[in-house]
């Protein structure tokens, strides 16, 4: 059975749908952010990204589907932003499946199904007058507590379709704990009393238990540190250090999270300050935090404005990191807030990019300064094809827009090299640091050398054949770029054929992809200066131009060049004909 279920990135709900998986159901789970999504892929599902914001997008998934199950359940009182935030969720579903057969099962209160008796029901969705009652005898009390009935179009007046099963439970049903591994399903170990968890994530915000670690971003160039980013950690008094993954989402749905960001913000700046009086000019030069939705409204400009005042930072040394998701659920109001956080002075970082749906056209309006590229993109470098010419032309894309690219979750060698080639502006990941606290920071310097975990720092890989692209005119440049760094070369660019003789003979490229139409020092003496200059006779050289004439053909191969090309250029045929020619070359030689 295809079921579209949502709300089930919180404790209760990963554990839903592993037990549905595991009966053998096809589950698409919606997900607003990245560690909801990864949650429910480790459980089995299938995962939808999209805003709760983006109701068309909700509205097709749920038309698609066989069953719809939305977890709408709350810890401890519901808010009213989480009640409006549900029932637009309902909404949208049930006009979604008016007249059509689709069974939809809402639940709401405190427990979202009895363990163990998920999966079985979801069978008998097809049936419209199906209860879900019952479970194991061990929590007979839910049961008892439950109530379940049918509200028809007409009773409802919403346009919800007939068999919708509207599921309330009481006040005494229970709260599963987080359940991460595919089909792990429910326990009765795994059970524990409504509100432990809120209870005790509370009480770390108001006691002191939680920390933030740090992880440097560098500069693929220099090594340099450019600035780090907040990493916030639970240091539970019996589990030890927990990661955010395990405790975000049961802060976003019990409301913690405002309380929580604030948290982050308030300690990252004074941190931040902090470095700044005590190190000067070895501090790192920005501490970044991420910011969720429930966080991302207007009044987050205040609260900003307000924590600058009173830790002392440096606007400049404070960046915010928002995810695509984010900053396109209402873009008209994101980039209101946006534009008010860079009349502050801060930094602001598209986070996760390429995982979402951001649309170009959007993208331009936003007053951004960097984009993030998902470790996804990064793990693929090299070996993926795909991967690599995503990351490419995302790095080509932010450069003509003005951006800075960060890639995340760099952990080889390799991956750095290549995102050196690319363009990348800097890096963040295992390779360099993994989050260290304050003091640990510090340690590593202002400079960091790639180390490999657990070992000394690997030996570098052979550098990249370079190619230098003479041409005046961008868009070809940005081309040509794009292309043969995606196949692995370092590209350098010029203008000009004075800027190409003083390039050729700085860096001795292997291969110099040339021009013939340029103002002043055409390609065709741009080719003659370089092969009359001993020191770069190794140098290959590609012509291009835009006219297919046979005289000019000619005296492109009689001024010394090894291949000429006629634009347009197909990105894979320019690389292999620079490839070629590196080739003949260095046999000729």
């Amino acid at each position: 059975m295809h079921l579209f279920v949502t709300g089930a990135s919180g404790f209760v709900g990963t554990a839903v749908v592993a037990e549905l998986v595991a009966a053998g159901h096809q589950v698409v789970g919606l997900a607003r952010s990245q560690a909801s999504a990864a949650r429910l892929t480790a459980n089995g599902a299938d995962v939808h990204r999209a805003s709760l914001d983006d109701l068309d997008s909700i509205y097709a998934a749920a038309a698609a589907a066989d069953g719809v199950l939305h977890l709408a359940y709350r810890h401890g009182a519901v808010s009213e932003e989480a009640a409006r935030t549900d029932l637009r969720v309902v909404e949208t579903i049930g006009a979604a499946l008016a007249g059509s057969q689709c069974p939809f099962v809402l639940t709401s209160g405190t427990l979202v199904l009895a363990p163990g008796h998920v999966a079985g029901t979801a069978s008998q969705w097809s049936s419209a007058d199906a209860r879900i009652t019952g479970g194991p005898s061990w929590r007979r009390r839910v049961a008892e507590n439950s109530g379940s009935g049918t509200a028809t179009q007409g009773e409802d007046g919403r346009g919800y379709s007939r068999g919708v099963q509207m599921v309330t439970w009481g006040d005494n049903a229970w709260v599963g704990r987080n359940v991460t591994s595919r089909g792990e399903g429910w326990s009765p170990e795994a059970v524990d009393i409504h509100g432990e968890e809120v209870a005790a994530l509370r009480a770390a915000i108001t006691l002191s238990q939680l920390r933030l670690h740090y992880q440097p971003k560098v500069d693929v160039s220099s090594g340099r540190m450019q600035g780090v980013e907040a990493l916030v950690r639970w240091e539970h008094p019996t589990h030890g250090l927990v990661p955010p993954v395990e405790f975000i989402s049961l802060a976003e749905d019990s409301g913690l999270i405002g309380s929580l960001g604030e948290w982050v913000l308030t300690e990252s700046c004074l941190q931040q300050a902090t470095w700044a009086v005590q190190l000067g000019a070895n501090a790192p030069p920005m501490v970044c935090v991420n910011v969720s939705a429930h966080q991302f409204v207007p009044g987050f400009v205040d609260l900003v404005r307000h924590t600058i005042a009173s830790t002392g930072v440096l606007p400049e040394m404070v960046g915010v990191e928002i995810t695509e998701s984010v900053v396109m659920g209402d873009v008209g109001a994101a980039v209101g807030i946006m534009h008010e956080l860079k009349a502050l002075g801060l930094v602001l970082s598209i986070d996760d990019f390429g995982t979402g749906y951001s649309s170009l056209s959007q993208l331009k309006r936003f007053p951004i300064d960097e984009l993030k590229i998902d470790k996804s993109f990064i793990d693929g470098l090299g070996s993926d094809p795909g991967d690599t010419a995503i990351v490419a032309a995302i790095v080509a894309m932010a450069h003509a827009l003005g951006l800075l690219v960060i890639a995340e979750g760099v952990e080889t060698i390799d991956q750095l090299t290549r995102l050196r080639n690319l363009g990348c502006d800097m890096a963040q990941g295992y390779l360099f640091s993994r989050p260290l606290p304050p003091e640990g920071l510090v340690a590593l310097g202002t400079v960091l050398r790639p180390v490999a975990e657990g070992g000394p720092a690997p030996a570098p890989t052979p550098a990249a054949e370079v190619v230098l692209i003479v041409d005046d005119t961008a868009d070809v440049r940005q081309l040509a770029n794009v292309s043969l760094a995606t196949s692995g070369f370092a590209v350098l660019e010029a203008v000009s054929g004075q800027e190409a003789l003083r390039e050729a003979r700085r860096v001795r490229p292997a291969c110099i992809v040339l021009d013939v139409s340029m103002p002043g020092m055409d390609g065709f003496e741009t080719c003659r200066a370089l092969r009359s200059d001993p020191s770069i006779s190794s140098t290959a050289i590609v012509m291009l131009t835009a006219r297919a004439d046979a005289h000019d053909k000619v005296k492109a191969f009689s001024a010394g060049a090894d291949d000429y090309m006629v634009k347009p250029f197909a990105p894979r045929e320019l690389a292999s004909r620079v490839r070629q020619a590196i080739a003949r070359r260095s046999a000729a030689t």
